[in-house]
């Protein structure tokens, strides 16, 4: 059908219920968040990351902690955090658990495009260090912050226990819309969603629609990256 993404791209397991606006049933108004409920965003300055920041606000979570390397985007912040440096992915974690105690969830939203003018010419005219930066912050980045926190999140035995993995959705060729996609995040963590763990999720997808393929899901083990042989 005209318009409607390929099933490859896997923005299209809830069609026809897709969404490029958030629905009213995602407003964090209408979330009720556990309390104490504490959420660390990585990558908070702008964009998903700091709406996602004030939906959980919005939502009643008691603890936010958001970073970014822009202390002037950050304004309100006390300090900036590069979550590709190891030492300052463990000062996060060690400012976490001094201010709070706990941690409920963490979002691994810090990430850079490349604007480098070799970032799509063929192989031998790549830009090596282009590479290596791009690798420092998406690959290396989510796993130093995810390392040093994850601790903090398995100790909080009451909380939500969840760890989201931001990622875009330029490798299938479509987009999430922003705003929708901070209230998608916020409904799928506002309780424990357990079937879900290690699982892809688009933030076009209807999340009602979603639960309703839980057993099916579970059943066939979908939304998973494998080789099949």
């Amino acid at each position: 059908m005209a318009g409607v993404p390929p099933p490859w791209t896997g923005l299209t397991f809830t069609y026809p219920k897709l969404h490029s606006t958030p629905p009213a049933s995602l407003a964090p108004s209408n979330q009720k968040l556990p309390s104490p409920f504490v959420v660390a965003i990585m990558g908070g300055s702008r964009n998903i990351g700091a709406k996602s920041a004030k939906a959980f606000a919005a939502a009643g979570a008691t603890g936010i902690v958001i970073t970014s390397t822009n202390e002037e985007a950050l304004n309100k912040t006390k300090a900036d955090a590069d979550v590709g440096d190891s030492s300052a992915a463990k000062l996060i974690a060690d400012t976490v658990q001094s201010t709070y105690g706990r941690l409920d969830v963490l979002i691994n939203n810090a990430a850079i495009v490349s604007t480098d003018a070799s970032a799509f010419a063929k192989l031998h005219g790549i830009n090596l260090e282009n590479i290596e930066k791009t690798m420092q912050v998406n690959y290396v980045g989510k796993f130093s912050s995810t390392k040093a926190l994850l601790p903090l999140l398995l100790k909080t035995t009451d909380g939500a226990k969840t760890i989201v993995n931001i990622t875009s959705a330029r490798g299938t060729g479509y987009g999430d819309g922003r705003r929708h996609a901070m209230r998608c995040i916020l409904g799928i963590v506002k309780e424990k969603r357990q079937w879900l763990s290690g699982r892809y999720l688009s933030a076009n997808w209807d999340v009602e629609e979603l639960e309703g393929k839980k057993e099916a899901i579970v059943s066939e083990d979908k939304l998973k990256m494998r080789m099949v042989v």
